[in-house]
């Protein structure tokens, strides 16, 4: 789910300002955004990607969604996005894998075990479910093609 600081900026602001606070937030935590992502999401940009930015992107549409839902069925959809994004994440910053393996998605487990443990996606912006989650916003501003490639 959204953080909980997050989700009372969010609150307290209207949709356009949405995708602005949601960079602003992914900068705060060190994720640095590429400008491709950017554009779809508002904010500075800097010049070098990392995976994080699925999340990022993903995060600003499931808000935005879940904000102009009018229907019971809309808001469900918006919550069950936002449980698949609280589960597929970057590692927690106090874990083992923050520290070895941080660009991994924690939600799609490990193989292995003992010595020979790894994450079964090590790199979240190949993350299957996060693909398919952000599938649905193929077209909007900010979505990367990288996203939809074949042999995810």
């Amino acid at each position: 789910m959204v953080d909980h600081h997050l989700q009372q900026a969010l609150d307290a602001t209207g949709p356009d300002e949405h995708k602005a606070l949601v960079a602003a937030y992914a900068r705060l935590l060190g994720h640095r955004i590429s400008p491709e992502a950017a554009a779809g999401i508002g904010g500075e940009t800097q010049a070098h990607a990392t995976t994080a930015e699925i999340t990022v992107f993903l995060s600003a549409h499931v808000e935005e969604d879940r904000k102009r839902a009018s229907t019971n069925r809309e808001l469900r959809e918006a919550a069950a996005k936002a449980r698949i994004l609280s589960r597929h994440r970057q590692p927690a910053p106090d874990s083992r894998w923050a520290r070895s393996a941080s660009d991994c998605c924690a939600g799609c487990g490990f193989v292995d075990s003992g010595p020979l443990e790894r994450p079964a996606t090590p790199d979240i912006d190949r993350c299957p479910e996060l693909r398919d989650l952000a599938s649905v916003y193929e077209g909007a501003a900010g979505y990367l093609p990288r996203w939809s490639e074949a042999g995810q």
